[in-house]
């Protein structure tokens, strides 16, 4: 996806703009990161990857405001938050490439204590799966009414795999961190310290808090917020019940891999209510280049 952000002209300013900002940072270079080929890829590690997913959407969200694609509210997931409040303008992109890369730094110190798993069940469910383990993993993420993420001791997680297994209820995630768990707390002040003198700004469109599942507002986004978020439950379904509410109809999820449109098809089947209003937009652009240019072309036409 990088080699092809690359391509436009619209993404390829932002991924340059992003790349300048994180320099004042880091001592690696965000282009030659997201264009390693797969021997020298370093984007396994959360270090790299959080500042790299960060300039991702910011670029990709250029993209299609070059198409005439603009957000009426936005929302992020964990990483994700940090692009949603640049694009917002709550983060100006310096604050926001140092709230990554800071993340990034700080969340690497976790790789090889936890894991995590998704689940196909309800908050409510999942915590009665994990009340029996005594606090050995936690609810890492709400995604959908159905939908959940646990995170923390990889032993717990072994055996929360053997009552998986014979009941198909989910599947251990490809990663050796605890994400939103206790595991992350020894890192809270130090990333707050970190971002000491982060001045967010009034949100210019409307933006939502996935740690709190609420309307943002300027006294969020702050360095004691960022802290708690690598720490707390992400409340994604919430932020998108709120969506729902305000009338919101279409959604259009940018990152380098569609993760959080799934669960949502099926949950309408319990919110009658809302389902005649969905339709998915993959933000996910995929095949050859001259494709990209196809899309904008198509999208401009229709924005007519």
């Amino acid at each position: 996806m990088g080699r092809m952000l690359l391509e436009e002209p619209a993404s390829r300013q932002a991924l340059d703009l992003c790349a300048a900002a994180l320099s004042q940072y880091a001592d690696w270079s965000l282009l030659d990161e997201i264009t390693a080929d797969a021997t020298h890829s370093r984007l396994a590690q959360t270090a790299i990857a959080q500042p790299a997913i960060c300039a991702l959407q910011i670029a990709l969200a250029a993209l299609w405001q070059a198409w005439g694609v603009a957000p009426e509210a936005v929302v992020g997931h964990s990483v994700g938050e940090i692009a949603a409040a640049y694009i917002a303008g709550v983060l100006t992109l310096d604050e926001a490439m140092r709230v990554a890369f800071h993340r990034g730094r700080l969340m690497q110190r976790g790789a090889g204590l936890g894991g995590m798993a998704a689940l196909r069940l309800s908050a409510d469910e999942a915590a009665d799966l994990l009340a029996p383990l005594g606090g050995r993993l936690s609810l890492a993420a709400v995604n959908s009414p159905a939908s959940t993420v646990v995170a923390g001791d990889r032993e717990a997680l072994e055996a929360l795999g053997l009552l998986r297994a014979q009941q198909g209820i989910g599947r251990l995630l490809d990663v050796d961190y605890a994400f939103h768990s206790p595991q992350m707390a020894p890192y809270q002040d130090e990333l707050a310290q970190a971002l000491a003198g982060l001045r967010p700004q009034p949100p210019r469109g409307a933006i939502i808090s996935t740690v709190t599942g609420q309307w943002a507002g300027v006294d969020d986004f702050t360095p004691a917020y960022w802290s708690r978020g690598i720490r707390d439950t992400v409340r994604f379904a919430e932020a998108m019940q709120a969506l729902i509410e305000r009338g919101c109809s279409i959604f259009l999820e940018i990152g380098p891999h569609p993760a959080l449109a799934g669960p949502w098809p099926s949950a309408w089947n319990s919110m009658a209510k809302w389902g005649p209003c969905w339709r998915h937009c993959a933000g996910i652009l995929t095949g050859a280049p001259d494709c990209w240019s196809r899309w904008g072309r198509s999208i401009r036409k229709a924005a007519r």
